[in-house]
Order: structure tokens, then C-alpha cells, then sequence
């Protein structure tokens, strides 16, 4: 299934007619991507998750940021499952500096952040109704091939370029610099079993505590296609004229999430604009 879509033209058809209540997004398809830290985590988040997600690792170093970005459309279609969350990470391998510190950092500041809006497009285009969480690279201690005060400036520089992307932050940076000596091991940039598990408890409490978004809808070709983020019923509308109230119910979905919805649109709709849409919780 292709499930690009033209946001141009999405946004002139989709108004965000949502009543939908806020809550924790429980039950969430959520895939991880990133380099060994993330490696580190990835299981620990899954045991500590529960039954509460479904935590799945690419399995695969991201490395640097310009090898996630020639390879993360591959990684989010390597299974058919719809992404509720996608929570990813590059870093450590821009900042390496070969063969020592004093030749410049691999990637440099501009392309790193070039990068980073590069992997947020191709995964919005992947799976549009995907919450995208960005996790800031975890401190590091003194080392031949890379500074601490790098990892801080590409951080800065991520949060800098995403800040109007909507992408959430999840700084796992600050969370453990006040806890590095205790949890680094000896190379002084991947952690113990136990600062893994903390890792592990700050990714799963961080996407626990972003608000459930609205159910999702987006054009396909001439189908409106949707995703459920709720075990509740909601209703999907249409209308040609949102302003006058005139809405008409397409159908009511009580499948519970995770289910990718269709419809056609009617004789004479397309995505130009003529047909608005709208879910509503059911009361």
C-alpha cells in the first residue's frame, strides 16, 4: 500500500473537526531507530512497556545520520504494521572525529541538520499518521575520537532545526548527564545493564506521557484512508461546506485502533479541496 500523500493538498481537505479526548497513548505500535545506545535499550523498553506497547527495533545500527537517512524508508517498511510512534536517533557517529580530535567532526552541523529534516519527511511520508520523537544523544565522557561538547552543540542544533517541525523531544541528554559516572562504562559512551534500564524507563515514559492525538486521516490517490487511535467508536464525516454545518456520516468505525480505513470519495470528489473531513468521538 502506498500511503505517501500530497500534505498540500491534505491540508486544504482535512479540518481537524476533532473532539477527541486526550489521553496516554496505550497500545501503540512504536518502532525504535537508532544506533548502539538505542541497541542498548530497545528490550528493556519492551519488558518495561508491558503489555502497555509494542516496541519494535529496526535491529539495525542507524549510525550516523546520513547512513539512517539513505536507509530509514527501508527500515519502516520491513513489516506491514501501521507506526503509531516513531522515536529516533543520530548522533554519535557525526560527532566522530578520525583519527583523532583534532581533524573535524564526520558529519558537520549543517548537513547533520539537513539530515534530521530529511528522515522527519521520509517518515511522515511513510506513515503519516505517526507521533515522531527524536531522542537527543546521551552524554559522553572524554575520549580520543570525540568530545563532550560535541554531543552538546549537535543537540542544540537538532532541537534547533525540529523545533517547528512537530517532532517531540525526548532529551535523554539531560535525563542522564547528572547520572553518566555511575552509568558509563569503560569506553565512556555505551552504559550498564542498569543505565540501560534507565535509557530503557525514559523512552517509555516519555511517549507515555504525549496526549493521544486525533484520529488521523489523509488522502490516498481518491480514497480517504484513516487510523483509529482508540479503543472507543468515533464517527468520520464529510462535508462540501464545513462552515455551514452541513456534515454527512460516512460511516462509524468501532474496530478499535490500529486499523488503516477507506473509503472513495463520491462522483466528482477529489482532492482538491471540494470535500472536507472530520472525526468525532461518539457520545
Amino acid at each position: 500500500m502506498n500511503r505517501s500523500f500530497n500534505r498540500r493538498r491534505a491540508a486544504r481537505l482535512i479540518t481537524g473537526f476533532c473532539l477527541f479526548s486526550s489521553g496516554v497513548l496505550y497500545g501503540d505500535n512504536i518502532l525504535l531507530i537508532g544506533d548502539s545506545i538505542s541497541l542498548g535499550y530497545q528490550y528493556r523498553a519492551q519488558l518495561y512497556a508491558g503489555s502497555r506497547h509494542n516496541i519494535v527495533h529496526t535491529m539495525t545500527n542507524a549510525l550516523s545520520s546520513t547512513y539512517c537517512k539513505m536507509h530509514v524508508r527501508e527500515w519502516l517498511s520491513k513489516t506491514s504494521q501501521t507506526w503509531d510512534v516513531v522515536h529516533f536517533n543520530a548522533g554519535l557517529h557525526d560527532i566522530f572525529r578520525n583519527p583523532d580530535n583534532a581533524a573535524p567532526p564526520q558529519t558537520a552541523v549543517s548537513t547533520y541538520q539537513k539530515n534530521l529534516l530529511d528522515i522527519v519527511e521520509i517518515i511522515r511520508n511513510d506513515s503519516p499518521c505517526a507521533v515522531i520523537v527524536f531522542a537527543l544523544t546521551t552524554p559522553i565522557l572524554p575520549q580520543e575520537t570525540r568530545l563532550p561538547e560535541d554531543v552538546a552543540i549537535y543537540n542544540s542544533a537538532a532541537t534547533n532545526i525540529l523545533a517547528d517541525q512537530n517532532v517531540y523531544i525526548n532529551d535523554l541528554y539531560s535525563q542522564m548527564l547528572p547520572n553518566q559516572d555511575e552509568y558509563h562504562v569503560a569506553d565512556g559512551t555505551h552504559f550498564t545493564p542498569e543505565g540501560n534500564q534507565f535509557n530503557a524507563e525514559n523512552v517509555v515514559d516519555f511517549i507515555d506521557s504525549i496526549s493521544r492525538p486525533q484520529p488521523c486521516l489523509w488522502i490516498d490517490g481518491r480514497q480517504v484512508k484513516y487510523v483509529a487511535r482508540s479503543n472507543g467508536v468515533y464517527n468520520v464525516y464529510f462535508s462540501t461546506n464545513p462552515v455551514g454545518g452541513h456534515w454527512r456520516l460516512i460511516e462509524t468505525n468501532s474496530l478499535g485502533r490500529g486499523e488503516v480505513r477507506s473509503f472513495q470519495m463520491d462522483a466528482g470528489g477529489d482532492s482538491s479541496g471540494w470535500y472536507w473531513l472530520g472525526a468525532a468521538a461518539e457520545d
